[in-house]
This record gives C-alpha cells, structure tokens and sequence, in this order.
C-alpha cells in the first residue's frame, strides 16, 4: 500500500480509511479465511475507529508526568509523525494532547518523513523559518 499509495493515500486520492480499508482487504485476499466484502467493511471500519481511541494505545509509566515536568519549564514540544488525521484523536483521548504546542501529521500536512518539508513546517510552528 505504501508504495502504491504513499502516505495513506493523501496523494492519490485516497482518503486514509479507505486506505486501511483496502489494506484489510489485502490482508485477508489469499488467505485462508473466506469473508465477504461486508465483512471486510465491517472489520476495517472497526479497526479504523478503534485506532483512533485510547484502547489500542498505552501511555508509558512516566512519560506523562516527564511531558508534564517540560511544559512548566516552558519547554516547547511538538510532535512530528507519519501518521494520518487520527493523531490528534489519539493524543487526546489518551489525555496528551495537550502538552504539545503542535501536532504535525504527514496525511495532514501532505508531507511525510524524511521530507524536508515537514520539518520546515515544524520550524515555522516555532517561528524559527
């Protein structure tokens, strides 16, 4: 998928849930396990919204109390993923988001590591571009 459709999709016209859709379908072609297309509908459209909780996700023991040690020293932090829209659901519902001063996206901001181009996005987040 990645190769075919770069960045979940953002560049060919995929939106990401279509993207995880296709790549469950992928997984399960060939296999031995026959399901339906409404089956596959079903199991991709749950995944894809139970990524986007705090289910499927753990907060290390520390590190919200490290990110919340940095914020009162001031400490800008941002974060920088290649990931798809979903990010800032994941940090909010895992009780993050709000230690961050910006959350850049690769699906997002159409531009995905190891481009310049998200650093640079980055760098203006701080004024330093």
């Amino acid at each position: 998928m990645n190769l075919n459709h770069p960045n979940y999709g953002k560049n060919t016209g995929l939106s990401s849930k279509e993207w995880w859709k296709e790549l469950v379908r992928k997984t399960f072609f060939n296999g031995t396990i026959e399901l339906s297309s409404v089956q596959l509908d079903s199991i991709s459209s749950h995944l894809y919204d139970l990524y986007k909780s705090d289910e499927c996700w753990k907060v290390e023991s520390g590190a919200e109390n490290l990110l919340k040690n940095l914020k009162e020293k001031q400490i800008i932090l941002g974060v920088i993923s290649n990931f798809d829209e979903r990010l800032d659901c994941v940090l909010k519902s895992n009780g993050l988001k709000s230690y961050f001063d910006f959350v850049l996206a690769s699906y997002v901001v159409q531009a995905a590591k190891p481009s310049k181009k998200i650093f640079d996005l980055a760098l203006c987040k701080l004024g330093k571009l």
